[in-house]
């Protein structure tokens, strides 16, 4: 088996589910950007460099890559880290629904969302 090197994460918005062609309209207006997401994302205490893969007006898909400035840290077979990752996307763009997708075998998941005010 080969070290894990990268983690694939998917930022989907949808201001009025249900509402398709109203949605995309809203989105090719205005289109979810890498700069508003200001993503972050660490492990074993290291930042995690990213690569985006798809970019959509209403969702950015990326590889979180076991790597940074100082080096590589890929995740070997047997071992398990936590990856914590961070992202910003203002109520104008994200609609009232949340769903997170697991693709690989996960014993532990938190999710911490913060709602305006």
């Amino acid at each position: 088996m080969e070290p894990v090197t990268r983690y694939l994460i998917r930022i989907s918005v949808d201001r009025y589910p249900g509402e398709p062609e109203r949605s995309n309209a809203h989105y090719r207006q205005h289109p979810l950007t890498w700069n508003e997401l200001a993503l972050s994302a660490t492990c074993r205490g290291e930042a995690m460099r990213w690569e985006a893969k798809h970019d959509r007006d209403a969702f950015k898909e990326m590889w979180l890559l076991f790597e940074n400035g100082q080096g590589r840290f890929p995740l070997y077979p047997g071992e398990s880290v936590w990856i914590e990752y961070a992202y910003s996307v203002g109520d104008e763009k994200w609609g009232r629904w949340f769903q997170r997708a697991v693709r690989l075998p996960t014993e532990h998941l938190e999710a911490q969302l913060v709602y305006p005010p």
